[in-house]
């Protein structure tokens, strides 16, 4: 078993009257890949964009299945940054459809892990069955991601 990753480059900033700040739309199409074909690998989908601030806290992140994924065997995701991969969502059925929050007012499962500055990367880590599931079997599903990213830069004008 290994860790594949994947790179999107959709991290986009939401309209200012959004409830959240940043969103992220990813398919199977992003973790299905020919040559991942052993059973329990993860795929690690990193979340890049010219809106991810250099310095910056995550306070909310929920994520919305929109379209079930389908594969052999169970399929979860949980979100993250690379240092904390289940630091705002953990462990989660992907082949169910359907919002999963951390918590009351969507605030990450721990304070730890919830900053980064440059080079720590905001992810969606998939996890495939042990003797059933390999991520070139995933055949359909979407995945959207919705966060409130503070720009600590921002935060700070004006002190």
């Amino acid at each position: 078993m290994a860790d594949q990753t994947t790179t999107v480059s959709r991290l986009k900033r939401l309209p200012e009257n959004s409830a959240f700040t940043h969103g992220v739309k990813v398919k199977y199409s992003d973790i299905n890949d020919s040559a991942w074909t052993t059973d329990g690998d993860t795929v690690s989908v990193e979340f890049t964009g010219s809106d991810l601030p250099t310095k910056y806290v995550v306070t909310r992140a929920v994520a919305d299945v929109t379209t079930a994924f389908a594969t052999d065997g169970t399929l979860t995701y949980e979100l993250g940054t690379d240092g904390d991969p289940n630091n705002f969502l953990t462990s989660t059925d992907a082949k169910t459809a359907g919002v999963e929050i951390a918590a009351v007012g969507a605030a990450p499962v721990t304070l730890a892990g919830s900053f980064g500055s440059a080079g720590d990367d905001i992810m969606l880590r998939f996890t495939t069955q042990g003797a059933t599931g390999a991520p070139a079997d995933i055949t359909a599903g979407e995945i959207v991601v919705l966060l409130e990213i503070l720009d600590i830069s921002e935060q700070a004008i004006g002190l």
